[in-house]
């Protein structure tokens, strides 16, 4: 079986390409990612799959990084198709605690999933081989990691394909000799101060010595744990459901007493389940992970106040308030003001600021208070009532505790910062009525004039999903 045929049958198998696709090649001009591109070139455009290339220049490596760029231009150009292409200086936009390298991969795929979204692309296709597989599953034993670290590269995360696990660097470079096709070398593959060059150049040929089929052994365990890993991804899932308290695109907050009730292993696997999860639309998919000693800090840190207990790369883990916050950036986001009406109607509104939906029901009464939920007496509201972020100067009144400024509630509540703009709070004819603490996990709040009572003879049931 030749290579082009082995790569097709692997997509196919790995369900990487569909009729239809639009996929974005990451092209450096290595012998890798070339082959990526001669390859997909040789049969997408019969399965129906359109191809463009990207690359980016990192501003690393002088007039070679240069030429790096206008030689994947030019073969770009030869074979007829979309060329996407960005420079930029990777140390001068470095995070703090990045590495060079960290950083550029950050970079990389910034542009490439910018791309994704500009051209309404479907897919991100890289070169990583069947020894980039091997090498990541060492270089993760090595520096520390957990029986997930030990599944190597998948072949799809998220929007991210692998079309070339299935084939070894020695097949690629017989392919470009056979072939005649130009490629280009990165002299920094072969300084050995790079852990995986060292991998690669020193570590592996005490491999091939012991066994010359170390590759397929490596994968075969690497396969063995993959499908182990998700069934306890699954279990994962089920039991991170149950301490969840809200999940958007930047954040992660979980119950922190209430996470530590499960057993060790359940509590690693929800940390690598969330990250994973966090992370991937980051475009750092095969790398979402964090080294195995933090994994096992997290899961068992059991102390109580406000700190910090991981930084690094735009990417931050804290205690706040009672709960586990995982971060995309340590950098606080700000969400903007939102105000909506609700009609009588009780048509569902989408609150598109926060991700969330508010649905309203008329009810005639209420068996089960659902702490979700918020209950008004529906002769006392004038409609529309508005659905809004917080003001300054808000207030409602709680009954015995008088009239409670909304700042001193969320203190008292202990609701982070940084959720404070988010939750919604329901106003009628200039009065708030109720807010949905529910969205930080707290318990909802309704002010005493709309509460429901013994006279009540009409319930507005407003639900937030």
């Amino acid at each position: 079986m030749d290579i082009i045929e082995r790569v097709r049958n692997y997509c196919l198998e790995k369900n990487l390409l569909n009729t239809g696709d639009r996929i974005i090649l990451a092209v450096s001009g290595g012998p890798d990612s070339v082959t990526l591109l001669h390859i997909l070139h040789s049969f997408c455009p019969e399965i129906g799959v359109e191809i463009a290339v990207a690359h980016i220049e990192h501003g690393l490596r002088g007039p070679d990084s240069l030429d790096d760029q206008q030689f994947v231009k030019r073969l770009t150009g030869e074979l007829g198709l979309e060329f996407h292409t960005k420079s930029v200086s990777v140390p001068d936009i470095r995070h703090r605690g990045e590495s060079v390298e960290e950083a550029a991969r950050r970079v990389r795929y910034e542009f490439l999933f910018d791309l994704l979204k500009t051209t309404g692309s479907d897919k991100i296709a890289t070169g990583h081989t069947l020894d980039d597989s091997v090498e990541t599953v060492i270089f993760r034993l090595v520096t520390g990691t957990g029986p997930s670290g030990f599944s190597g590269i998948l072949p799809r995360t998220g929007s991210v394909i692998h079309p070339l696990l299935a084939v070894t660097r020695e097949q690629i470079m017989s392919y470009l000799l056979v072939k005649d096709l130009e490629y280009r070398t990165d002299r920094t593959n072969f300084d050995l101060r790079y852990p995986r060059n060292r991998i690669r150049h020193d570590i592996i040929p005490v491999f091939r010595g012991i066994n010359e089929r170390y590759r397929e052994h490596i994968q075969q365990l690497a396969d063995i744990v993959r499908e182990e890993s998700d069934l306890f991804e699954s279990i994962a899932r089920e039991n991170l459901s149950k301490v969840l308290v809200d999940w958007t695109d930047d954040a992660v907050s979980i119950k922190h007493r209430e996470f530590l009730a499960f057993e060790p292993a359940v509590r690693r696997r929800i940390i690598i389940e969330v990250v994973r999860n966090l992370l991937s639309e980051a475009g750092t998919a095969d790398r979402a992970y964090l080294p195995h000693k933090v994994i096992r800090f997290l899961a068992e840190y059991d102390d109580i106040g406000n700190k910090v207990l991981y930084q690094k790369g735009g990417f931050a883990v804290q205690l706040e308030y009672g709960m586990l916050l995982f971060k995309k950036s340590v950098v606080n986001v700000q969400y903007k003001p939102y105000l909506y009406n609700v009609e009588e109607t009780g048509s569902p509104v989408s609150i598109n600021e926060i991700k969330r939906t508010a649905i309203f029901r008329k009810r005639d009464q209420v068996e089960t208070f659902e702490n979700n939920k918020l209950y008004f007496d529906y002769h006392k509201l004038k409609f529309p009532i508005v659905m809004r972020s917080r003001k300054e100067g808000d207030s409602i009144y709680l009954g015995n505790l008088g009239s409670k400024k909304i700042k001193s509630l969320f203190i008292d509540e202990k609701v982070p910062k940084e959720a404070r703009e988010r939750v919604p709070i329901v106003e009628s004819n200039g009065e708030i009525c109720g807010i949905f603490l529910s969205i930080c996990g707290k318990i909802n709040r309704c002010a005493a004039r709309f509460m429901i009572s013994h006279y009540t003879k009409k319930i507005l049931e407003c639900e937030l999903v």
